[in-house]
């Protein structure tokens, strides 16, 4: 997987613990399904290299508001 957040790679390669006690839940459920692949990857890609992918990230919130 290819994200923005460099926290979120962080926190799925077990550099980083997820504090926030709402985010607990979502984290355990994600590591849960990347336990059913064989194997998987996260890396980020910071935004400011990934200009149309920001794009259209803030195109698909604005539509939603």
């Amino acid at each position: 997987m290819i994200n923005d957040s460099e926290l979120v790679a962080r926190q799925i390669g077990g550099e980083y613990k997820v504090k926030q006690a709402h985010l607990k839940p979502l984290f355990e459920e994600a590591m849960a399904a990347l336990r059913g692949f064989d194997g998987w990857s996260v890396r980020n890609v910071p935004r400011a290299e990934n200009d149309r992918a920001d794009a259209l990230v803030n195109q698909a919130l604005d539509a939603r508001a």
